[in-house]
């Protein structure tokens, strides 16, 4: 029953944040929204910082402007050790900026190499990279399978 809330959340923070890029680029070019890359990397910095002083992702909400991650894993309630921002990736046709990160969890064997992709600037968005991709190909995503083998 948790796990099956806890997907509801991070599905509702996903839909709403999706909701969010799109009222924010509606007002003609991508220049509208898209970020600068220091302030992409401060937000990335700052969402990860936030993370390994054992912080919820909404707390960043407060700050200006306006920061929103969304990763799976700090949603789910992993402890972030360490991380290591590695630089910045050619972004993908879009408005976004992308950053290489290397992660260390709790309870993880090595570490993990991820991506973090930015958008918006009031609010800024800071996705991983699974977490950006789910989102942009939610009509594509499978249901998660229940525990107890329902349909």
């Amino acid at each position: 029953m948790r796990n099956l809330f806890s997907t509801r959340r991070i599905g509702l923070t996903v839909c709403s944040g999706f909701c969010c890029f799109l009222a924010t680029g509606c007002g003609g070019s991508s220049g509208g929204y898209a970020t600068n890359a220091d302030d992409a990397r401060q937000a990335v910095e700052g969402a990860l910082s936030t993370w390994r002083k054992g912080a919820k992702p909404d707390q960043l909400a407060s700050s200006a402007p306006p920061v929103h991650p969304v990763d799976f894993q700090w949603q789910a309630g992993q402890v972030l050790e360490s991380y290591r921002i590695v630089g910045e990736e050619p972004s993908v046709g879009d408005a976004s900026k992308r950053f290489s990160v290397s992660l260390s969890l709790a309870n993880s064997k090595g570490e993990i190499n991820t991506q973090y992709v930015v958008v918006g600037r009031d609010p800024i968005w800071v996705y991983r990279d699974e977490d950006y991709a789910r989102l942009l190909n939610m009509d594509n995503n499978p249901r998660p399978p229940s525990k107890r083998g329902r349909r």
